[in-house]
């Protein structure tokens, strides 16, 4: 049975490599709809308790999700070593 296979796909070679290219094709064409998404919202159904509450949160606050700190020497003089070991010392406990 194995031979009659083996047989079988020799004679229609041609026909067999073109079909195999097709089918790959044909099922690598479904890839330009795949998508990653980084919104947490597509993880909740818009009337999710928890997700109304942080949209009025976010509603009546910032929706920034970051924090800058500003320092401002009282000398002036930031390239100091007082200066750069306190930065450093708040970049670390940050």
């Amino acid at each position: 049975m194995i031979v009659k296979y083996a047989e079988l796909l020799i004679r229609w070679r041609w026909l067999v490599i073109i079909t195999a290219i097709v089918a790959v094709g044909g099922a690598a064409s479904g890839g330009r709809f795949l998508g990653f998404t980084t919104d947490y919202r597509a993880f909740f159904s818009p009337d999710n308790p928890e997700l109304q509450a942080f949209e009025a949160l976010q509603a009546s606050y910032d929706r920034a999700d970051n924090v800058v700190f500003l320092i401002a020497p009282a000398d002036g003089h930031v390239f100091t070593n007082q200066t750069l070991t306190s930065i450093k010392w708040l970049t670390e406990k940050a």
